[in-house]
């Protein structure tokens, strides 16, 4: 008699399960083919160079210290270098989490597989928190997993949820605010004999203390340069540019042109600013009519929504990865409002205006995908990879270099894992210091400040700039230059300059 394979069994038993990993691997397939036409760019290194020159984790802690994040990511990095020091497996990780955090929601989502299929291939999702390397990745994986986690067991899985959401709250600030509205969406669906248990009292507790890890490590030091403060003074101009941002999260479709990152369709519009935050309060609205019947989950969204708005408002407006998390938090919304079907019947679920909207909002993000990766299949996303390469194949890398500012050179010195010397920071670095010691220099002041460099090094350098000069001294010599990429700044122009050995005369 042949016994069955259970893992086969199981596999055929559980649609959900079969569907899951269908989906992932597609997803896996076709993101390794965008995989290899996206060249990193500094946001992606930085991390990687501050922990590949971390030795100990209070290294790590103290290297990372300016950079306006918890460590969850990084403290990842660092296990991975253990291993190897190719950022290439950098985002090959990144991948693997994408794809699994693909697996994760498509398991647990109570949305339809077209609609699942279109969220995962959406523009955030494929595109900036999968393709791009960063934090956000395990924030979307870590989201999902304790949201299905909760909703398939609300009163025995409240534990590991919150270890779930302690960790989540390591991720980055937006996440701190989708976590946090999360867990009182949890507060307000229990009972109030559920509330004096133990287990709720500890999962609170563990919520709090991974809050507090994200204050201790988060908040800079003394002497931090970048987003200083909050700003709370009262600004319409300010307030519709943050309020913008609400439209084009769920509707990301770029503007067509090579630089099309961070560019919406609407900003060629005069004023764009204005209707974008006019259709902004449209959105708000159609999600209130969506999300009506089930309170919590609309306190949840507008409590995440606000907590996103007063961020962006107060402290930093951020660009379109950050402002993803207003369609992330929807997404999140959907999951809870059509999982409750206890108090919603299916044939009320996603019909009508809803079901409309939601299918509208997936086939722009899928659309906007589409756009993304033919740029970025097309052009450089930074040229930092093709400068290295120069560098390196005509043997420069043997020589010191140094850079104008070290936001866009840092790319190279990153992938190069050489210290190069930045103009505006007077200092020797690989990755970004985000400190007062940061300074804006004026060409003319370069220009002579490099001559002295010359003199300083006693030995001829490589020079490179993110900005093709108006003029040049005369002991500068172009080499190359690489322009054309979708990060502005980071297009290269690379100059020997020679050291003018000073003239003996003898008498």
């Amino acid at each position: 008699m042949i016994k069955a394979n259970p893992v086969k069994s199981i596999f055929f038993k559980n649609p959900k399960l079969k569907q899951a990993l269908v989906v992932a691997l597609v997803f896996l397939v076709s993101e390794s083919i965008l995989f290899f036409f996206h060249e990193v760019w500094r946001d992606e290194l930085q991390s990687w160079a501050l922990t590949l020159n971390s030795h100990s984790l209070s290294e790590l802690f103290f290297n990372t210290r300016y950079e306006g994040h918890p460590k969850l990511w990084y403290m990842i990095l660092f296990a991975l270098q253990k291993f190897t020091d190719n950022v290439l497996y950098m985002r090959l990780l990144h991948l693997i989490i994408a794809s699994s955090t693909v697996f994760v929601f498509c398991f647990y989502s109570p949305l339809s597989l077209s609609k699942n299929i279109l969220f995962c291939f959406g523009y955030f999702f494929a595109y900036e928190y999968s393709i791009i390397s960063r934090n956000y990745a395990i924030e979307m994986l870590l989201l999902f997993l304790s949201m299905g986690i909760y909703l398939k067991n609300p009163q025995r899985s409240i534990i590991p949820v919150s270890i779930l959401i302690f960790l989540i709250l390591q991720a980055n600030a937006f996440a701190v605010i989708l976590g946090l509205s999360f867990f009182g969406y949890i507060f307000l669906s229990m009972k109030r004999s559920e509330l004096l248990k133990r287990k709720s009292m500890i999962a609170g507790c563990i919520v709090l203390t991974g809050l507090a890890v994200f204050l201790v490590t988060t908040v800079p030091p003394a002497g931090a340069g970048f987003i200083n403060g909050w700003d709370t003074r009262p600004s319409l101009s300010h307030l519709l540019r943050v309020g913008s941002n609400i439209f084009r999260s769920y509707f990301p479709f770029p503007r067509l042109i090579p630089q099309f990152w961070d560019t919406n369709f609407t900003d060629t519009v005069s004023n764009s600013i204005i209707p974008q935050a006019c259709l902004a309060v449209l959105i708000l609205a159609v999600c209130t009519v969506i999300f009506y019947k089930n309170k919590k989950v609309l306190l949840f969204f507008y409590a995440g929504t606000l907590g996103i708005l007063v961020f962006t408002y107060t402290k930093y407006i951020g660009y379109m990865r950050h402002h993803g998390h207003f369609y992330i938090l929807f997404i999140l919304c959907c999951w809870l409002y059509f999982s409750n079907e206890k108090k919603l019947k299916r044939t009320d679920s996603i019909r009508g205006l809803p079901d409309y909207f939601i299918t509208f909002v997936l086939v722009i993000q899928i659309s906007s995908t589409c756009i993304a990766a033919f740029y970025d299949i097309k052009f450089p996303f930074s040229n930092a990879e093709a400068a290295e390469k120069f560098i390196r194949d005509n043997a420069y890398d043997k020589m010191i270099i140094a850079g104008d500012a070290d936001a866009p050179v840092s790319s190279i010195a990153c992938l190069m894992n050489k210290n190069f010397y930045y103009c505006n920071g007077q200092r020797w670095g690989t990755g970004l210091v985000w400190d007062t010691g940061r300074k804006e220099i004026p060409d003319t002041t370069f220009f002579t400040e490099t001559i002295k460099l010359a003199d300083y090094f006693k030995s001829d350098f490589l020079l490179v700039l993110s900005y093709r000069p108006a003029y040049k001294p005369a002991s500068w010599y172009f080499l190359k230059n690489f322009e054309g990429a979708m990060v502005g700044d980071e297009n290269y122009f690379i100059y020997l300059v020679k050291y003018l050995k000073p003239v003996k005369i003898k008498l």
